[in-house]
């Protein structure tokens, strides 16, 4: 049912349900094994969480000889990909509620001291009631004053998809920092809106609508090249969202007090 990297996910049954089970065409020891050991490990901790899969199991299959690592996931409909098909987020009314479900997922990895390094698209899965989790953490940064340091990152390793991922992730000795997740949340969000995604300069999301005014200041500012020109943190996005939209309520409001005020004068001078 999809593929990445040096990964496979396919259809399995377990018990009566339907799982994912993700094979990794690795043996044992390289890096991207260990990851996946990693990815098994650190995750499986996060299950009560609801920000991320549900996994349920690790083990070996073997093929021909060959045993290959694989995870056990629970199986959902639909990644954000496959959801948008379809779909066209035309105000930011329609769209809120999946920003403010997929800035809840990236608060509660960062708070566990985790930065995913390849949110995009395929890596979110959405469930039957519309919830909102990740997925592949093959890449992610396991801070080590938190977890064991299984695995060290290459040069050689893929460090996330061109489309979606910061302009220095593809630098040398990058330095992992939440500020990349946000860049790709922004890239995302574009995405559900536009189709597309920024590279250099962008067209405002208020040329699709005027009502994307409450975000367009944040996504520009997550979009930035530099990382100190972001929002360094989810609650700094949320609190530059709550602050626009306190302004353009109140706005809101003084234009309706001003056209109550010209129904009145109207009415008078009738």
């Amino acid at each position: 049912i999809g593929e990445g990297g040096n990964a496979i996910v396919y259809n399995a049954q377990f018990g009566k349900s339907q799982v994912a089970l993700k094979v990794l065409a690795e043996e044992n020891g390289s890096s991207k094994y260990n990851r996946l050991i990693t990815e098994f490990r650190e995750i499986v901790q996060l299950a009560e969480t609801r920000a991320v899969v549900p996994i349920y199991y690790f083990g070996h299959l073997e093929i021909d000889g060959t045993q290959f690592p694989y995870i056990l996931m629970k199986k959902y409909p639909r990644t954000l990909k496959k959801w948008k098909e379809g779909k066209e987020f035309s105000t930011f009314s329609e769209i809120n509620g999946t920003f403010e479900k997929l800035l809840n997922a990236i608060s509660v990895i960062h708070k566990n001291n985790i930065v995913h390094r390849d949110l995009k698209p395929e890596n979110i899965l959405i469930g039957d009631n519309d919830e909102i989790v990740l997925a592949d953490f093959g890449i992610s940064w396991f801070d080590p004053e938190f977890y064991e340091r299984f695995v060290h990152t290459r040069k050689s390793d893929r460090m996330a998809k061109y489309d979606f991922s910061t302009p220095e992730q593809f630098e040398k000795d990058s330095q992992p920092h939440p500020t990349m997740d946000i860049f790709a949340l922004g890239q995302i969000i574009t995405w559900l809106i536009t189709g597309g995604v920024a590279r250099g300069s962008r067209t405002p999301l208020t040329a699709v609508d005027k009502s994307f005014v409450v975000i367009e200041s944040v996504i520009n500012k997550m979009l930035s090249r530099s990382p100190v020109d972001r929002p360094q943190s989810i609650e700094e996005v949320r609190n530059i969202v709550s602050k626009i939209l306190q302004e353009v309520k109140e706005e809101s409001n003084a234009q309706k007090e001003i056209n109550r005020v010209i129904g009145e004068l109207r009415e008078f001078n009738d």
